[in-house]
């Protein structure tokens, strides 16, 4: 009966012993997980950092790009409204009228050809 006590103390001893191997791994386990969800939680706070800044930049980008469009839409009203004036000049559609009837110089188609050659030939290829 000493024998068959002592066989199970013996066996109680080595199930308590492996009972705190395994506890000792599942603590190492959870420490190593908790290692990993502090990075993970440090990680998702720079994310959403940088995540901020860059819609910051991607709006300031979109106000510059419409601030440009109108920029150009200006600068190409203004450019036909230019060449209207150009071409009304030189023309001489729109000029102080007539007395009596007396032949406008602007009328003269060889001075009109005078006038718009210069200017034909000032941009080259692009006609």
């Amino acid at each position: 009966q000493l024998s068959n006590a002592s066989r199970r103390l013996e066996q109680a001893r080595s199930q308590a012993f492996e009972t705190e191997q395994i506890g000792i791994d599942v603590m190492s386990d959870l420490r190593q997980q908790r290692d990993v969800i502090l990075r993970s939680r440090g990680n998702v706070s720079d994310i959403g950092e940088n995540l901020g800044m860059a819609r910051r930049i991607l709006d300031s980008m979109g106000r510059r790009a419409a601030a440009h469009r109108m920029m150009l839409c200006g600068v190409a009203v203004f450019m036909v409204i230019m060449l209207g004036v150009l071409a009304l000049t030189v023309l001489g559609v729109g000029g102080s009228g007539n007395a009596g009837g007396q032949t406008r110089s602007a009328d003269d188609p060889d001075r009109r050809r005078r006038l718009l050659l210069p200017l034909l030939r000032g941009h080259g290829s692009s006609w």
